[in-house]
């Protein structure tokens, strides 16, 4: 479902031939596009994009034609930390005077399953939003999705268009070659991320299961590239040594109680079941049907349960019975802290009051994914002449070495200086370092495992998983609060 653009006095311009939208754009303003008879028309708002920074983005198109467009696509329901935290960027670099006078503009659109919108499915709304905003927006960038299912949906909804995608929390091991096997400056990827992926996660799981002496061990994922990547990086990792691991993939409810109900009903169940889902509905579901079987043995702990990165949310822990939590670990990027991150978490409850930005432990992933799309735009005007994905894809090449800058709005004239003669700068973002491998595009972080708190209103912090050439080794970051299953 579309409407057309509210405020505007025009709808066709038949006069005014075009080969493609740039030129209508630049003559009537935002979301005019080139027809297919040759000529500029108005564009239409999709009804899943209705909100912008700034916010008369859509009201008043004329006026922002010049701007600097990029678009950002999470689940409206239950992203808002990240989408807040992806917006505040916007309001700092205008607040900063944007790019060579040209201000910036951000639309916000959401994937999520909402029958008052129509009638679209994750995937289809994934792809036809995306497709909107490259097509009729005409966004050189998309902030987001959130998870990596969608991620590759809108990857190959774009692809030939060349925009640049950077989520900030797609982590799936499958997602590191999908735009290509080798990068190079010549030929970057266009699709980023600022969480690290998956292939740390599965390693450092697998480590801390061994440290616990773990023998034998079940692993129940989704169907799709999170759960698949994440569970095949995590069984060739335990599996190494004598250790034994079975697999068990779902892609529905009944598929889920199933696995869960034969895994427990074995002659000798696995110690403790590794459950991979991107889906809030679903770890909930796991956990209440694993603290209702009868006589369950997660209850007694008999068989205990390790959580992946998508069950870092606090809103999980609110529903399932206490006695499950005894015996419940999870893992997840190291929350942030530092300097940057303050600064960020200050300006964040400045921006939207009574907010945290440690509502999510994404939420600093969201805002740096925010800036680093910004940084790109200024590589790609500055050195490619236009702002255009693959020239912002090339800009981040540049941000893992020369001098240190931290993300923050009070550097973005430095950034726009380095860029401008040229030279490369070393982020240091609110998330911690974003060092890019230049072969692969991708960056590393410390790897937290957690526990719910007996208070269920946090986490404990347990062990955090550093890595040294690949390979995971405990460190502390920060102030570290024991947990008893730390020391088992």
């Amino acid at each position: 479902m579309l409407f057309w653009l509210a405020g505007c006095s025009f709808t066709t311009f038949d006069s005014v031939e075009c080969e493609d939208a740039s030129v209508c754009r630049d003559a009537f303003g935002l979301l005019s596009t080139c027809g297919e008879a040759g000529f500029c028309q108005a564009g239409e708002v999709h009804v899943r994009c209705t909100s912008t920074e700034p916010e008369d983005l859509f009201i008043r198109p004329e006026l922002y034609g010049d701007h600097i467009l990029l678009g950002s696509m999470f689940d409206h329901s239950a992203d808002i930390a990240e989408i807040q935290s992806v917006r505040l960027p916007f309001m700092q670099v205008n607040e900063e005077g944007g790019l060579q006078d040209t201000e910036y503009g951000l639309i916000e659109c959401t994937y999520e399953e909402e029958p008052a919108l129509d009638a679209l499915d994750y995937p289809s709304s994934a792809r036809a939003v995306s497709q909107w905003l490259v097509d009729v927006a005409g966004v050189s960038g998309i902030i987001g999705p959130a998870t990596s299912s969608q991620t590759q949906e809108v990857y190959n909804a774009t692809a030939d268009a060349g925009v640049l995608i950077i989520s900030p929390s797609a982590t799936s091991p499958a997602l590191q070659t999908i735009d290509g096997l080798t990068k190079s400056d010549e030929d970057p990827g266009t699709l980023w991320r600022t969480a690290p992926p998956d292939s740390l996660q599965g390693v450092a799981v697998a480590a801390d299961m061994r440290a616990r002496r773990l023998k034998d061990v079940a692993v129940m994922y989704q169907s799709g590239p999170y759960g698949e990547g994440l569970a095949e990086v995590f069984l060739a990792s335990f599996t190494e040594g004598p250790e034994n691991a079975v697999g068990v993939e779902f892609s529905t409810s009944g598929e889920m109680s199933d696995g869960l109900a034969t895994l427990v009903n074995q002659e000798l169940p696995p110690e403790e079941v590794f459950f991979i889902s991107s889906e809030l509905t679903d770890i909930v579901a796991f956990l209440d049907g694993a603290a209702s079987l009868t006589d369950s043995p997660f209850v007694t702990g008999e068989v205990t349960i390790f959580l992946a990165d998508g069950a870092a949310d606090e809103q999980i822990f609110e529903g399932p019975p206490d006695e499950v939590f005894s015996y419940v670990r999870g893992t997840r990027p190291s929350v942030p802290s530092g300097l940057v991150y303050d600064a960020f978490s200050i300006a964040y409850a400045a921006a939207y009051p009574g907010d945290s930005a440690d509502d999510s432990v994404y939420t600093a992933y969201s805002y740096d994914a925010s800036w680093l799309a910004i940084y790109g735009t200024a590589w790609s005007h500055y050195d490619e002449g236009e702002i255009y994905g693959v020239g912002m894809a090339r800009g981040l090449r540049n941000i893992s070495s020369g001098t240190e800058t931290e993300i923050r709005p009070t550097r973005w004239n430095e950034v726009k200086a380095s860029f401008e003669a040229g030279s490369s700068i070393d982020v240091l973002g609110a998330s911690g370092n974003l060092d890019y491998d230049p072969d692969t595009e991708e960056t590393t972080a410390p790897i937290e495992v957690f526990r719910p708190n007996d208070a269920r209103d946090g986490f404990d912090h347990c062990t955090t998983y550093c890595w040294e050439e690949g390979v995971p080794t405990e460190c502390a970051l920060g102030t570290e609060v024991p947990c008893e299953a730390a020391e088992q």
